[in-house]
């Protein structure tokens, strides 16, 4: 009986220390911005999505696939991004295309979904019971420019922790810990997987970034300079940007903040901040003004290329500007 008395008062020590876990466990890394770029490989590719926690607030920024595509680059039949690029390259190239910091990075196979729901017998999702096979056909996307899924990776995450974390499923959770970091890279320890798991976000939500691709000549740009981005319904474009694809030459005035574009009889004169572009010397207005993005001149990108002598027509199924002369 005393036996049986000391294994109670054990499991309730255990019971306890885990509830004082969740309720006081640091949430220092939570406490200020911090971005975890998710990245889930497929068979034949993958997607990638950016993770923000600010205090309790959790938001998954999902980019559009031909924007991933301008991320990532050229890659040849059979060849993978998504699992072939280094994790330091991947965190590069998303913090020189979004302009954010990113500390934490998670990549793994998405198959390893069905892995996880099967020690859990299922997962509950939207009401529904799913298998871990069920929930991997929701994650397909369904073919449009954007790519969206009737479920996102971030939506799958959610659902498989709480399940986890139901009582009943406490026993499973070592082999599942141990199935997911044998399984997965990332620079979360233990500590701060859990860490972040015990903020219990009061707010979940998900975005899709307004960043489109350029398609010229056949490939996505740019690859390793900052998306481009949509203000007021228009395409602002890295500087950078328009001289690789009209090979204009461009000085840049720090003091007036002024960019100057040459290409054989046609200058161009925009301002930072101002919703007018000069064409050789005549005054034309902007419906969108050129911007600083993280130290990188961001332009209207439809007035200025047509001005050069290209043309330009965006294509809404792809969220793609594509350019050709």
């Amino acid at each position: 009986m005393r036996c049986r008395c000391l294994k109670v008062k054990n499991y309730l020590v255990y019971v306890l220390l885990i509830a004082l876990f969740f309720s006081v466990v640091p949430f220092g890394e939570a406490r200020t911005p911090t971005y975890t770029l998710m990245i889930g490989v497929s068979g034949t590719g993958g997607n990638l999505s950016v993770l923000r926690v600010v205090g309790r607030e959790f938001v998954a920024e999902l980019l559009p696939k031909s924007a991933q595509l301008a991320v990532l680059g050229e890659w040849g039949d059979g060849q993978n991004p998504y699992r072939e690029l280094t994790m330091t390259e991947l965190v590069t190239r998303l913090e020189i295309a979004l302009g954010k910091k990113i500390t934490r990075y998670v990549r793994f196979n998405e198959s390893l979904i069905v892995e996880v729901a099967r020690h859990l017998g299922g997962v509950t999702v939207g009401g529904i019971r799913l298998t871990g096979q069920e929930l991997l056909e929701r994650l397909k996307p369904s073919g449009n420019g954007m790519y969206l899924r009737s479920l996102t990776q971030t939506e799958v995450l959610r659902a498989l922790v709480a399940e986890a974390l139901r009582v009943q499923n406490w026993t499973r959770l070592p082999g599942i810990v141990r199935l997911v970091f044998s399984s997965v890279e990332t620079n979360y320890t233990l500590v701060s997987a859990l860490g972040l798991l015990a903020q219990r976000p009061t707010r979940t939500s998900i975005v899709h970034l307004p960043n489109p691709a350029v398609l010229y000549e056949g490939r996505y740009l740019p690859q390793r300079l900052p998306l481009p981005m949509v203000v007021s319904g228009r395409t602002l474009v890295p500087i950078r940007l328009l001289a690789e694809i009209t090979n204009a030459a461009i000085w840049w005035d720090e003091g007036s903040q002024r960019v100057t574009l040459v290409k054989e009889r046609q200058t161009i004169d925009v301002v930072v901040g101002q919703r007018t572009i000069w064409v050789n010397g005549v005054a034309r207005p902007l419906e969108a003004a050129p911007v600083l993005f993280h130290g990188r001149v961001m332009v209207p990108f439809r007035i200025i290329v047509e001005q050069l002598g290209y043309r330009v027509a965006w294509v809404d199924a792809d969220y793609v500007v594509k350019v050709w002369r």
